[in-house]
């Protein structure tokens, strides 16, 4: 069912929000921190309905709101259309350091900045961030076999990917798959990724983070790669 504005509006605070505290989502939080125009009562219906739709669970019935796999892919979808089209020098000057730099310290600092772990293969070599334990510190998982899970993840995606190649060919970048999907066993974890061309060949550059990662200067550094690799 297609939201309202208003209810959009408040699922995408919502989510940021709960993205960047990891604060439990109510109604009388949102009335007293952002401006919606209306009464708590109101929130409070929308976050109901909402819930219903399948954007948020509760653990407890008087406890606070969390955002589900669904409510994270909307979440990304609406940060991939707000993304700007001219991207700052900052995200450019990145991307230039990405593919001109060594490729390892790089990774290491988008790993380090964002809690994932960063890898690229094909043209560019092959590496990887040794940002593992840093991730499995910030992923919401309750049980061993949820870690012993995304490591597995985290070691099978180049070869998945691999083998999910053709099927993404033409499709919006990065490519964001959140939760468990066709690349990932664990329902812990996002995952971005992202083919690209350059003189030097193709090559694949993935993160694996937690599913409050930042969505937003994630995919931007995904397109600014894509901006500077294009540029002959």
């Amino acid at each position: 069912m297609k939201q309202s504005e208003r209810a959009q509006a408040i699922l995408e605070t919502a989510i940021s929000d709960f993205i960047k505290s990891g604060r439990p989502i109510t109604s009388e939080y949102l009335y007293e921190t952002y401006d919606f125009g209306i009464k708590p009562a109101t929130i409070r219906l929308e976050l109901n309905a909402l819930a219903d739709d399948g954007y948020f669970y509760q653990n407890h019935p008087s406890g606070g709101r969390f955002p589900t796999n669904k409510a994270y892919r909307f979440f990304v979808e609406r940060t991939r259309e707000q993304l700007p089209e001219n991207l700052t020098e900052n995200a450019i000057s990145l991307a230039r350091e990405f593919l001109l730099e060594e490729k390892s310290s790089f990774l290491e600092d988008i790993a380090s900045q964002f809690n994932v772990v960063s890898m690229v293969w094909g043209a560019l070599g092959d590496a990887q961030s040794s940002n593992l334990s840093d991730l499995l510190g910030h992923v919401e998982a309750d049980r061993k076999d949820d870690l012993v899970g995304i490591v597995e993840d985290c070691e099978m995606l180049p070869k998945r990917l691999r083998g999910l190649a053709e099927a993404f060919q033409g499709d919006a970048l990065p490519q964001v798959f959140v939760g468990k999907s066709s690349v990932a066993k664990s329902d812990c974890i996002s995952v971005l990724t992202g083919n690209f061309s350059t003189d030097g060949g193709e090559f694949t550059l993935a993160i694996i983070g937690p599913k409050r990662m930042d969505y937003r200067k994630s995919m931007a550094l995904f397109k600014s790669i894509k901006k500077v690799s294009s540029i002959k």
